[in-house]
């Protein structure tokens, strides 16, 4: 059973990273410079921190990071050699100090579940200025792209419950599944609304 979840959260994100690097191509996605840049930072410590920390199943559930760390790398590549990224505002920078900030303190713990959730935080943190952007109208996101990824980490979530009853090893899906929604769904209201006029 876990391996056809697995299967299917893989494919689900796959896709939406696929969908996502489509619609900057088409012109009809423009990524935030400061939470791509900030997202592809923490995915890619995730791994190690969610890894070392889990202990049980680890590899099963390290798994999406992993694919998270290599889409949104994929990304943000693709958008900083396509010139698709806009200079980031002193608000986007503030929030990257912030995240650095957390980073750094992250450093001196040495507990890996520990620091996961450290890395969280930065999480929510680095999802400020999409949130910002979409909600404002300056960035414009599909919403099927990160409806697919919130399915992904909810599915995620789904696998951790059925081998640990650890709290912090919640968290990091948990957080994930809300950050993505809440720009899937500000962009489906931003769509919704440009249709109503």
């Amino acid at each position: 059973m876990d391996t056809s979840l697995l299967i299917v959260i893989i494919l689900a994100h796959l896709l939406g990273y696929l969908l996502y690097i489509r619609g900057v191509v088409g012109s009809k996605i423009t990524p935030n410079t400061t939470t791509w840049s900030l997202l592809v930072i923490s995915v890619a410590l995730d791994i190690p921190t969610y890894f070392y920390g889990v202990g049980h199943d680890a590899t099963l559930k390290t798994v999406l990071p992993v694919v998270d760390c290599i889409g949104a790398l994929s990304v943000w590549i693709f958008a900083f050699t396509r010139g698709k990224f806009e200079r980031p505002d002193r608000w986007d920078l503030s929030i990257a100090l912030c995240q650095i900030v957390a980073l750094a303190i992250w450093k001196f713990n040495h507990a890996p579940m520990d620091a996961n959730l450290w890395l969280q935080a930065a999480g929510i943190i680095a999802f400020i200025p999409i949130i910002r952007g979409v909600y404002s109208g300056q960035d414009v996101e599909r919403p099927l792209p990160w409806m697919l990824w919130s399915m992904a980490f909810g599915l995620e979530a789904v696998i951790v419950s059925r081998h640990s009853p650890e709290w912090r090893e919640y968290v990091y899906p948990v957080c994930c599944t809300a950050n993505h929604f809440i720009v899937g769904m500000l962009a489906l209201r931003k769509i919704s609304t440009r249709r109503s006029l």
